[in-house]
């Protein structure tokens, strides 16, 4: 399995595919290679609140915006240090088929966002060229997406993991 064209993959269906059917694919992905139980235990991990969090801060930066003249907002989680999360905002943007995706380092605020520690103990079990985390990596995404889709707000809304490249775009542009 080569987990940059999964990744690839998944930011062009997130724009093609219903959500729901693209965690589906990832988690029969993760049943066949790593055995349904741990595709279980990933899928049985309640994301109520770490989405409740997610949108309180979403709407945080939006707001923190206001202050700025961005261009963009971009999500980074860590996958190494408990899935700690931080919303930048951007005074740059470039599109995906630009592909220079240096914008993003050059940021003028930043909101802390929040942790998601039950997906940091699975992935530190496995590491990252695993199916496992690649389904960490989509239901994450995934979750991330859909609150941006039910966010109004009229700029690019950006998420990956910290030195993820491409970062995934959330909007068609």
């Amino acid at each position: 399995m080569d987990i940059f064209a999964e990744l690839e993959y998944i930011q062009k269906a997130l724009f093609d595919q219903d959500l729901d059917s693209l965690e589906e694919k990832y988690f029969s992905l993760c049943c066949e290679l790593a055995g349904n139980k741990e595709a279980e235990r990933i899928r049985n991990i309640k994301l109520h609140d770490y989405e409740k969090k997610l949108k309180e801060t979403l709407l945080r930066t939006i707001l923190n915006t206001n202050q700025h003249s961005d261009q963009a907002i971009y999500f980074e989680y860590d996958l190494d240090n408990s899935w700690r999360s931080t919303f930048f905002i951007c005074n740059e943007y470039k599109n995906l088929t630009e592909k220079d995706d240096e914008w993003a380092c050059d940021w003028v605020d930043e909101v802390t966002g929040p942790e998601l520690e039950k997906f940091a103990d699975i992935y530190n079990e496995f590491g990252f060229d695993s199916s496992n985390a690649l389904y960490l990596i989509t239901r994450t995404v995934t979750v991330f997406t859909k609150l941006c889709r039910n966010i109004t707000y009229d700029k690019p809304i950006c998420i990956a993991f910290h030195d993820q490249d491409p970062i995934m775009r959330t909007k068609k542009e």
